[in-house]
């Protein structure tokens, strides 16, 4: 609720650039049907409009991204399932090059960045700078 008012209060005028995911596009969780419930605002209340879906992203410290919570687990010597799936990665210049594309029309842009395994993204994102030891 708290993210659809901040939508609201927005000036209809203004070209607005949301940050949405890519799991609206597969997925089926609260999360998701939040993300989709907050597009569909924005095409019906925003006459130009910008919607990026996002893969994961690699930087910043929000603590409920993916990268970030395994460092976390890690860091803290917690054991972290790592599944036999794939996840879309993006890193920070590949999001600022996007970033600097937004047309001046509506548009949806799906940025998926690189696919890679989890354990690939525990392995290359995870282990650097966090003081955590790597088990082989």
């Amino acid at each position: 609720m708290r993210e659809k008012i901040l939508l609201l209060k927005q000036d209809r005028k203004s070209h607005i650039v949301y940050f949405s995911s890519l799991a609206v596009l597969y997925g089926d969780t609260r999360y998701v049907r939040h993300k989709q419930e907050m597009e569909s605002l924005i095409k019906l209340e925003f006459p130009r409009y910008t919607i990026m879906r996002l893969g994961n992203i690699t930087w910043g410290t929000n603590p409920h991204t993916l990268i970030n919570f395994f460092r976390r687990q890690l860091k803290a010597g917690k054991p972290i399932e790592i599944k036999n799936t794939y996840r879309y990665i993006i890193d920070k210049d590949e999001f600022l090059h996007w970033l600097n594309l937004i047309p001046d029309w509506n548009c949806e842009m799906n940025i998926t960045g690189r696919r890679m395994k989890v354990k690939e993204i525990v392995d290359e994102y995870c282990y650097v700078g966090q003081g955590v030891r790597r088990n082989a």
